[in-house]
């Protein structure tokens, strides 16, 4: 956080999916996904999203759907996703770990609205 309250990243953050790589186990899919994470930090790598070939552009796709919100929180966190963000696309295969970040974030939606967010810590 800056001292105007802002959230400024030290470093890229990478997003990133695991469905197309394991397709849909049902309740296992967030166990699945959470143990290939697991196994691919520990080789330092991130795995790419599988046929991710060319993401929405920010600017015609993104920003339209988030200035229903309003024109300064839109333009700050378009700002974000392209200055601060990483996406790995599906030719990549994987990216290394962002150095230093022991933690990653996984969420896990599922029917009916059972739905789950995991923050770990990498040891």
């Amino acid at each position: 956080m800056s001292s105007s309250g802002e959230f400024i990243p030290k470093q890229k953050v990478v997003i990133n999916s695991l469905k197309g790589h394991l397709g849909h186990s049902l309740g296992a899919c967030g166990a699945t996904e959470l143990a290939l994470t697991l196994r691919a930090s520990k080789q330092g790598l991130v795995l790419s999203t599988a046929n991710l070939d060319s993401p929405l552009s920010y600017e015609e796709e993104v920003l339209p759907r988030l200035r229903q919100f309003d024109e300064h929180s839109a333009s700050k966190c378009l700002h974000l996703l392209k200055n601060n963000c990483v996406l790995p696309l599906a030719a990549q295969r994987s990216v290394p770990w962002p150095a230093d970040c022991p933690y990653f974030f996984k969420n896990s939606f599922g029917f009916g609205g059972t739905n789950v967010s995991l923050l770990l810590r990498l040891l």
